[in-house]
């Protein structure tokens, strides 16, 4: 069992107990697991969900207006079909440095 209590610090020796008791953390489901050889000819169709809060604005377009608009705008049908992950990732991050600042 590890803690980050002390200072910052990683410590391995940490009582379990109480590190149980001062546990908290979140189980974020991004809903994002795709196949990835079928994904590029099955986007407009599959059909991919998730925590809202952690999607990227594609998903929001796709979500509305359907893949024929979202494939009109090339930056947010690239970011739909690559780069679902980079967002729901980068609000985690964001999440956790100004939760432990």
């Amino acid at each position: 069992v590890s803690d980050a209590v002390e200072g910052g610090r990683l410590r391995a020796d940490a009582d379990e107990e109480e590190t149980a008791k001062r546990a908290s953390f979140w189980l974020i489901d991004f809903g994002l697991a795709v196949d990835t050889a079928t994904w590029p000819q099955n986007w407009p169709t599959a059909d991919v969900a998730g925590d809202c809060r952690y999607w990227p604005p594609s998903s929001f377009l796709m979500s509305f207006y359907g893949p024929e608009e979202t494939a009109r705008h090339q930056a947010f049908c690239d970011q739909y079909k690559e780069r679902l992950d980079v967002a729901g990732l980068g609000l985690t991050a964001l999440e956790i440095m100004c939760s432990t600042a």
